[in-house]
């Protein structure tokens, strides 16, 4: 493509006076001798030491370069360091967008620059001071854009500070690292492309690498009638393309417009010449003068505090996960701060090294280190240091199951708080406190104490903390079953990290709602929620989460039935877990992997496979990995017929789960064995299991648990055809769930109670209750259990020989444990279309469906279906076959 497509298409455009907006990014002051962003980052891993490995690791994770900034300014003050933008000198781009101005073409040119060039450039073309354009460069003064778009007045918008006022900049790399006061940079973004009186934005030297604040909100602005024309600087290249191609980083795939690739000097050359605009040819007198100037400030600050550039190393490390090559660094901070005699460094260097041991799992290690900086920082009487060690070791504890010990600091840290008058240190202390409520199970409470911090958070406009406090909030709901105020709960947090901008909680909040659609068995929507949060985290390039999102997807795609893309989900998040170093998050994807194995029958590979999560669990402290890999080991021998060693290893969980008296771990061993003995056709031993577990779960104040444990209890019991104790059952758990209100726990029971009628041939009474089930479970969009539903009264209809009525119950079903992806279900629901087709006379539907049940028992080992297949179908071959997977 030559240079006259360009020419032509700059020609085609209804460029007019005031009906352009320029927005420009640092690649327009290289030429001033001024770095990019990404050039100013490497000067630094340079002048640190790092070599071309480790700067290539920072580099690749695509950290934004406020949150770089940020992490060095916790240590060093960089004020000086940016002095060198003021020194800069224009050049053609800035004269040109100078030119533009003073001859009328654009009236708002919104920049990403620290820099003064364009101030420079516009003050040597415009004499008269009162004709310069209001320049913005503080956040408080975005508000003042409404205005200005009334009265028409030119704007130059520095939207991330200005050198002349070193404020502004650590205003702007503080909010953007910490996720922070986004909403009014929102503002002027708003502007640009969508409510300014300008037709087209003609964005020069931008990367579009702010991912955390401009990006997103680029991207959430709807409906933009704007034209946007992006200038990719590329020398060796002439191209056009429309704006929405590009799949990596272009948040402008739903605006109109085109990428241009060309030498942006022969753009602004092309554009000069349209407007009759003369430029000059200057003369570039700086160079790269910033690198010494970058080299010279480290080497003196280094030259001062020896342990400095280890304790930087290590830090920037710990930003992109890479905690066993911080952990080296810190280390090295701390030995060269013990030879320095600073005991403030050494807590420092301590406190570093606890938190790199606790992200990969080692929490003995991290309790060290926690602590013994913990007794420096009290020595000097450092406050906040204090607490904030109080609540590292509270979460050390926490994750190592000592829930008393985490209590204890907890609780010295809110009398630190109450006696400071602090309400930023009260809120965290009620945040930690309602975490350990939950993992003990005092329910109440908890909601108590994250209620009176809503309250505040709210009175305070902390977003936020807010956020976390919503989230904590929905997870205690969730465990209680109250779905409807979990889901609001989550939703709530959602809209609030929306509206701050912060990518990394939009993706958390994504999880949780996705964990919410989970527990009402509905894998597909839960999976929708799962690949928004896997969306997010590949954006902002966060290995952790993108191997958690991973791991979860997997698990949506196993529960569904989907078991090969289950695996391969599975082998993403290990290679990314093993590559960042996360031993917890490698173990945890191996022992999915063991599960896909268990699932398709591979005993050996299943074996070798928990072996070696528990290989990799050795070094992780955590009773969470230890006794859920316990449990997948107790799974594993048990559906081997190794009953005695499946025995032994869920005896050993109990007991870990017992030390630690963790409601959560009791409920995860019990349970799970239960629902182990009811798979393996032994009710039996599966309602000793629930009895012993409701024997425990009564000295906690959890009413939803009790019913939970009573529901499934009244099920075993059913099992066993024992429907006089399973109706009993089924009765006190529903005393307990109208105690609570809880609708969606009333009809998960009424479907037990109306399984149970249908057995005991009370049909009238199965109808009440199986109607009022369907009801609730339609008003709470709950189509897990609606499936449930119309599956039990197909059985009903059955029952009465309503074949009619019980086909069209029974396809009910089946569509929709179809459309959640529940494969169990729909296999359930594919035997009573079979019985009701047959019985119609439909045989060619009933062998269909009878064929297309037994698969998917066989698939999912479903004995007891295939059991009962057997009493309508081909009963002799099946029955054989069970034998042959018994034995």
């Amino acid at each position: 493509m030559s240079l006259d497509v360009i020419s032509d298409y700059i020609n085609s455009l209804k460029l007019r006076a005031g009906n352009v907006a320029f927005f420009c990014g640092s690649g327009i002051s290289r030429d001033s001798g001024l770095p990019t962003a990404d050039d100013l980052k490497s000067e630094i891993l340079a002048s640190l030491g790092f070599d071309e490995k480790k700067q290539s690791i920072i580099n690749n994770f695509r950290v934004p370069f406020e949150g770089f900034i940020e992490k060095l300014s916790d240590f060093i003050n960089l004020d000086q360091l940016f002095e060198f933008f003021s020194k800069a000198i224009p050049d053609l781009d800035h004269l040109f967008l100078a030119k533009a101005y003073k001859n009328g073409l654009t009236r708002t040119i919104l920049t990403t620059n620290f820099d003064t060039c364009l101030e420079k450039a516009l003050k040597n073309e415009v004499k008269n001071s009162h004709d310069m354009p209001i320049i913005l460069y503080e956040e408080d003064q975005f508000d003042s854009l409404q205005q200005i778009n009334e009265t028409d007045d030119p704007v130059l918008i520095k939207i991330h500070g200005t050198s002349e006022n070193f404020s502004s900049i650590r205003a702007t790399v503080k909010s953007v690292a910490n996720h922070t006061n986004l909403s009014k940079r929102k503002i002027p973004i708003d502007y640009l492309f969508s409510s300014g009186k300008h037709n087209i934005v003609i964005i020069l030297g931008y990367s579009c690498s702010d991912i955390f604040d401009i990006s997103p909100a680029i991207e959430n602005i709807v409906g933009s009638d704007k034209e946007v024309i992006i200038v990719d600087h590329d020398p060796e290249r002439i191209a056009i393309e429309d704006i929405s191609v590009k799949e990596e980083r272009n948040p402008f795939k739903n605006y109109r417009g085109k990428r241009i690739f060309i030498d942006t000097k022969d753009f602004i050359k092309m554009l000069a010449e349209k407007f009759s605009i003369s430029l000059s040819s200057l003369e570039m007198k700086h160079g790269n003068y910033w690198k010494k100037e970058v080299k010279s400030f480290f080497f003196n600050r280094f030259k001062e505090d020896p342990s400095l550039r280890f304790t930087l190393s290590g830090t920037l490390l710990q930003l992109v996960s890479e905690h066993r090559e911080a952990i080296g660094y810190f280390n090295k901070a701390l030995n060269a701060s013990k030879q320095q005699g600073k005991g403030y460094n050494i807590a420092r260097a301590l406190a570093h090294l606890g938190n790199s041991f606790a992200q990969i799992g080692n929490f003995e290690k991290a309790i060290q280190n926690h602590q013994e900086s913990l007794k420096i920082c009290i020595s000097a009487k450092d406050n906040l240091k204090i607490f904030e060690l109080r609540s590292n070791l509270a979460q050390d504890y926490i994750q190592k199951g000592d829930t008393k010990s985490a209590l204890k600091f907890v609780n010295d840290n809110y009398a630190l708080a109450t006696s400071l008058k602090d309400e930023t240190m009260i809120l965290r202390s009620h945040m930690e406190t309602s975490t350990i409520d939950l993992i003990v199970g005092f329910y109440d409470d908890g909601i108590d104490r994250l209620n009176k911090s809503k309250e505040l958070l709210l009175k305070r406009g902390e977003l936020y903390s807010l956020v976390a406090v919503l989230g904590n909030t929905g997870t205690i709901f969730l465990e209680l079953g109250n779905y409807k105020e979990a889901l609001k709960n989550y939703s709530d947090a959602l809209e609030f990290a929306e509206k701050i901008g912060d990518r990394s909680m939009i993706a958390e909040c994504n999880g949780a709602i996705g964990s919410y659609y989970m527990n009402i068995e509905n894998p597909l929507k839960a999976m929708e929620y799962f690949e928004k949060e896997l969306y997010i985290s590949r954006q902002i390039n966060s290995s952790k989460m993108i191997a958690y999102s991973l791991r979860l997807i997997g698990n949506c795609l196993s529960q569904m039935g989907k078991l090969k893309e289950s695996f391969t989900k599975y082998q993403e998040s290990l290679s990314i877990a093993k590559r960042i170093g996360d031993i917890e998050s490698s173990a945890r994807a191996v022992g999915d992997i063991s599960m896909y194995f268990l699932n398709i029958r591979d005993f050996r590979s299943s074996i070798i496979n928990l072996n070696e999560a528990k290989k990799l669990a050795e070094s992780v402290t955590s009773p969470y990995l230890s006794v859920w890999l316990m449990v997948n080991e107790a799974r594993i021998y048990a559906e081997n017929g190794e009953a005695k060693k499946a025995e032994k290893i869920h005896n050993q969980a109990i007991n870990i789960s017992m030390q630690v008296r963790n409601r959560y771990l009791m409920s995860l061993v019990y349970h799970d064995a239960a629902d182990r003995s009811m798979k393996l056709g032994n009710p039996k031993n599966a309602i000793k299991y629930m009895l012993e577990f409701i024997d425990f779960i009564k000295e906690t104040p959890n009413k939803h648990e009790i019913a939970n444990s009573y529901m499934k209890l009244a099920f075993y019991y059913s099992q066993m055809r024992d429907y006089d104790n399973s109706k009993k059952t089924y009765e006190k758990s529903m005393q307990l769930a109208l105690q609570i209100n809880d609708a969606i726990l009333i009809g998960h029971i009424n479907n037990g109670l109306g399984g149970c009628y249908i057995e005991l041939g009370d049909l009238q009474n199965a109808r009440i209750v199986l109607d009022k089930a369907v009801s609730i479970f339609k008003q709470t969009n709950n189509l897990g259990l609606e499936a449930e539903t119309h599956y039990y009264r197909s059985l009903m209809f059955i029952k009465e020989s309503s074949w009619d009525l019980g086909l069209d119950e029974a396809k009910k079903s089946y569509e929709i444990s179809i459309k959640v992806g529940n494969p169990e279900r729909i296999s359930f629901a594919a035997l009573n279309i079979g019985i009701c087709s047959e019985k119609l006379g439909d045989f060619i539907s009933s062998k269909e469906f009878f064929t297309s049940a037994e698969k998917t028992a066989k698939e999912l080992n479903l004995l007891g279906l295939l059991y009962r297949i057997s009493e309508f179908y081909d009963r002799g071959r099946i029955v054989s076959d069970l034998r042959k997977i018994l034995n």
